[in-house]
């Protein structure tokens, strides 16, 4: 059996056994892309994914956590939560299958070598931020931005978006629901 799977069904098997099989839908991530379902009850996760609240300012002064890997790829090992961040607009994703599309589609993006520099004078769009959560409360930042050069970082590792669909995918879960 894959990882993720072995990973997924030890995290429910737990959440189940925490909550008494309760299942809430408070916390239900309604996607809407396409491909994937638009709405998934998941058992509720045994702690608030982090952050709380979404920082005001997601420049170096948000504290990062060190998360074994993030020197190597944008979204190391295997995330369960996903809370994507763009000024006090917060969304909490539950749903592993967009935990998953979203570290896959960071880590498949074409790094900027180390030690390369780069300016960005028209970058007049926001910066999202996505705190990636792991089973050991760790939280990972990954920012991105949305225009100008358009790209992925963890203070790390930058990455160019170039035409992927992570910004639009992003602006989809902060979108208001009807």
């Amino acid at each position: 059996m894959g990882r993720r799977f072995v990973i997924a069904c030890l995290g429910l098997l737990l959440t189940v056994s925490c909550t008494g099989g309760n299942v809430s839908t408070s916390q239900i991530t309604v996607d809407g892309s396409p491909g994937l379902p638009t709405s998934v009850a998941s058992p509720t996760p045994t702690y608030s994914p982090a952050p709380d609240a979404c920082p005001k300012d997601l420049s170096t002064r948000v504290r990062r956590n060190h998360v074994h890997g993030q020197e190597r790829t944008l979204v190391p090992d295997t995330p369960v939560t996903l809370v994507v961040c763009l000024g006090d607009r917060r969304v909490a994703v539950t749903n592993e299958k967009t935990v998953v599309w979203f570290t896959d589609e960071l880590n498949g993006l074409k790094e900027v070598p180390p030690g390369e520099r780069f300016a960005c004078p028209l970058d007049f769009g926001p910066t999202y931020g996505l705190f990636f959560g792991y089973a050991n409360h760790d939280v990972l930042l990954v920012t991105v931005s949305s225009s100008g050069c358009r790209f992925a970082s963890n203070a790390h590792v930058t990455a160019q978006l170039g035409y992927s669909p992570i910004v639009k995918r992003t602006q989809l879960l902060l979108a208001p629901k009807a």
